[in-house]
């Protein structure tokens, strides 16, 4: 019974050793640059939704046909639906040379506004990363102008680990931004 109770209380003691593994938290950043912004036009930023699934901290990774894993070490260090509404902001004024803004409050100055719902977002264990999206884009003072859209993009991690993954999301954020973009411009 003694060399039981050794053995046990070895094994409690190796375990509390341990370490635990890091936390490593990703944010979106979108990499702008600074121009000319056409402040005549206000676009504006609605709603802007997540999937269910999304809605925690942990990066989302496929893997299986149906099974998605968060990944308990690697997270959001903001809840993702701010992220994307902030990095499409940034995105979508560059592109468009013109003032994007998040604040509801001053919906009376926006001439548009857009209504964004990522259904997916994530990579799977081949690298490769989908984003699945639709939005809507309508005249504030013209209700006829109104666009809706939706976009399944796909790309590719370069680099393996979960900082490229966070990379390719970006990427496609970009391209949905692209297409947004090049939808009001059309109106």
């Amino acid at each position: 019974m003694k060399y039981v109770t050794l053995i046990l209380v070895s094994l409690f003691a190796g375990c509390a050793g341990s370490p635990s593994p890091e936390q490593h938290l990703y944010f979106l950043s979108a990499d702008i640059q600074p121009g000319v912004i056409n402040e005549e036009m206000t676009i504006g930023i609605g709603v802007v939704d997540v999937a269910p699934y999304l809605q925690r901290s942990e990066i989302m990774l496929q893997i299986g046909p149906q099974e998605l894993r968060p990944a308990r070490y690697h997270q959001w260090a903001e809840p993702l639906q701010a992220s994307v509404r902030r990095y499409l902001r940034d995105r979508l004024s560059t592109d468009l040379a013109t003032a994007v803004d998040t604040n509801r409050q001053f919906r009376d100055n926006w001439q548009m506004q857009i209504d964004i719902t990522v259904d997916k977002l994530h990579g799977d264990l081949d690298g490769q990363v989908l984003l699945d999206a639709h939005y809507l884009i309508h005249g504030i003072a013209d209700p006829t102008l109104k666009k809706r859209n939706r976009v399944r993009i796909t790309g590719n991690q370069i680099g393996s680990g979960y900082a490229a993954l966070v990379d390719a999301e970006e990427a496609l954020l970009d391209s949905l931004a692209r297409q947004i973009a090049k939808d009001v411009e059309s109106l």
